[in-house]
């Protein structure tokens, strides 16, 4: 199912792209920004350096990362300008093409909104907020993006979770031909509630040995 398809069936783009709070995301992350190099936008793990692509985002979340820019009028990091080339200067139409419900005005807004890169302005819009968390302590943007990044590129963070046999279906190539490998990643996640009540963060303990342990065979490579 494409794009186009998919937000007229779930009622709208915005219900597309949604994704869920979660007690998961805090030790996760707070684990994973412990190796973050400040002002690369890329983690430095066990003599191991990885960042987030515009290759990663098309395969996690499947929209596009080249067409017309998704970027407001003013918005000055220049980092995130690098990936996006030019500016829109009515956030309302976004707003407009996100919102949208209406099955009509889905077929005919999300045609135009099939035209811009949702996926570099994800991730120039995560990067932006990587590169603040250091002086702000929190991260905004995608966040789960970044979670879903590190437990697609270190499968055996998946045993961290206690949920083996996803590492085991990714390593046999359940994501090769998936449409919104994103929303596969959730519904594993959501197979285990003792994570989403693990106030304490104990998988975030396990996540450090996993880290401490990195050897390159650890890795698992894109094929989108």
């Amino acid at each position: 199912m494409d794009l186009l398809n998919q937000c007229v069936e779930s009622g709208g783009l915005y219900s597309v792209l949604t994704l869920p709070e979660s007690n998961l995301l805090s030790p996760f992350l707070k684990e994973v920004m412990e190796y973050n190099v400040v002002g690369t936008n890329t983690f430095q793990i066990n003599g191991h350096t990885l960042g987030i692509t515009l290759e990663d985002v098309l395969f996690l979340t499947r929209l596009k990362i080249d067409g017309d820019p998704v970027l407001i009028k003013n918005y000055s990091d220049v980092h995130s300008i690098s990936i996006l080339r030019d500016v829109i200067s009515d956030i309302s139409e976004l707003r407009t093409i996100a919102l949208a419900t209406d099955r009509d005005d889905n077929c005919r807004l999300l045609r135009d909104a099939i035209r811009y890169a949702w996926g570099a302005a994800i991730l120039a819009h995560l990067q932006y907020h990587l590169e603040r968390f250091h002086q702000t302590g929190k991260l905004y943007g995608c966040s789960w993006l970044l979670v879903c990044f590190f437990l697609i590129r270190i499968p055996k963070l998946w045993d961290s979770l206690r949920i083996e046999d996803a590492r085991q279906e990714l390593e046999a190539g359940a994501l090769d031909q998936h449409p919104f490998p994103m929303a596969w990643i959730m519904t594993k996640l959501h197979s285990n509630n003792a994570i989403f009540n693990d106030h304490r963060g104990g998988y975030r303990r396990r996540m450090h040995f996993a880290f401490q342990d990195l050897k390159d065979e650890h890795f698992f490579s894109l094929s989108s």
